[in-house]
């Protein structure tokens, strides 16, 4: 008890923070620094010790039915066309002397991810052998002057490795800034074919490739493809990933409540496809439920991407619902003392993918290798994850094998 009370002392010092300040977090302490006056404003003298010496196995902390078995038979489709070694980049970094690590956000722009940073960091450091020190920036926006102001003060203070939870529309105004290439920086919510820019030497992308995860799900379609997909942003660009393929036929499911049973009875060419659900955990859930109680509907398959890959499912549809179901997800195995440690924090690692990409990013700075990851490489400024396909069972995810 005493161990889970000092994490969350610490956790409480980190969200505590307003905008005004940046936290210093390393191992032995933790400072609040006033990022105006430049002075120390508290100094926290929490040591540590206590999360970075518990033992997990006090707690069951992978009892879980939603376990995956992530099986490395030769046969799971996998899409990946990374090299054997996952030791080997084509990264190339700035060498630093200054150990320190810049956590870059707004707060109004990622939400609940700000919260989570300093969870996952917090998780990494207390897992490996890790010196480094992070300084955490919340900053107004994601406009210019947000982010010159920001790096400027990086350059006062000659740090150079530095994670942004930057937004792919505001891309461009980082590009604005003129002295990039003096930085390491990781984007872990950008994927690089959002980069219509020159590229800059140190700047890596860190984002899925979405569009990798459908065309691992096309490779194992039959010849009649039907996509199903809603108004929503994120689901919008997945439909004009699709929409130039003449052998996919699209259909748009519209409103905030619609009526499911009308639009499958309508849309009767859903029969004996490939149906690719470009929707949101929920709907799909809904849809599903509603193609398993139509006794005239029969589907070869239901292919999904990351949007879906979550145990929620299991919560939202029964396992008749799922019979057909195949999603494709590019979180790979990684040290399991990392999954543990976050699972007592509350992280997520296992289905989040920024948290997942968060860690990446931790490593590549400080090792400029992916050493705790399978099948995850860097090339050419991206991170290239793999596309792994998964079937369900009762209650988990399991390895789909494609016969």
């Amino acid at each position: 008890m005493r161990y889970i009370i000092s994490i969350l002392l610490v956790l409480i010092t980190f969200t505590a923070c307003s905008k005004k300040e940046v936290v210093h977090y390393n191992k032995n302490e933790i400072k609040i620094i006033d990022n105006k006056k430049d002075n120390k404003v508290e100094d926290i003298n929490t040591s540590m010790k206590n999360v970075i010496d518990i033992n997990t196995s006090n707690y069951d902390l992978n009892n879980t039915n939603l376990d995956i078995n992530t099986s490395n038979d030769i046969n799971l489709t996998v899409d990946n066309n990374l090299s054997l070694d996952t030791n080997l980049t084509s990264i190339e970094l700035l060498d630093t002397n200054n150990s320190t690590v810049a956590i870059i956000y707004s707060s109004k722009r990622i939400g609940k991810y700000s919260i989570k940073v300093s969870d996952v960091i917090l998780a990494y450091s207390s897992t490996i052998e890790d010196n480094f020190e992070y300084k955490f920036y919340d900053i107004e926006n994601e406009n210019n002057e947000s982010i010159t102001n920001v790096f400027n003060s990086l350059k006062e203070d000659e740090i150079k490795n530095v994670i942004f939870y930057l937004t792919p529309n505001s891309l461009s105004n980082l590009y604005e800034y003129s002295e990039l290439d003096n930085f390491n920086i990781y984007l872990p919510l950008i994927n690089i074919k959002k980069a219509n820019e020159d590229e800059h030497k140190y700047l890596i992308f860190g984002a899925i490739d979405y569009e990798k995860q459908l065309n691992s799900l096309i490779s194992i379609a039959n010849s009649h493809i039907i996509e199903v997909y809603d108004e929503k942003r994120k689901n919008l660009r997945l439909h004009s990933m699709l929409e130039n393929n003449e052998s996919i036929t699209s259909y748009q499911l519209k409103g905030r409540y619609p009526n499911y049973k009308s639009f499958i009875r309508q849309h009767r060419q859903i029969k004996n496809s490939s149906l690719i659900l470009n929707l949101d955990i929920v709907k799909s859930s809904i849809f599903m439920s509603q193609i398993s109680a139509n006794d005239r509907i029969y589907v070869k398959q239901i292919l999904t991407t990351q949007n879906n890959y979550s145990p929620l499912l299991f919560v939202l549809t029964q396992q008749k619902d799922r019979t057909k179901f195949i999603v494709a997800s590019s979180i790979n195995e990684t040290n399991e003392r990392l999954y543990s440690i976050n699972k007592l924090l509350g992280n997520d690692i296992r289905y989040d993918w920024v948290n997942y990409s968060t860690i990446v990013g931790l490593e590549l700075l400080k090792t400029k290798k992916t050493l705790l990851f399978d099948n995850v490489e860097v090339m050419n400024n991206q991170v290239h994850y793999p596309s792994i396909l998964y079937k369900t069972n009762k209650n988990s995810f399991v390895p789909y094998v494609n016969k």
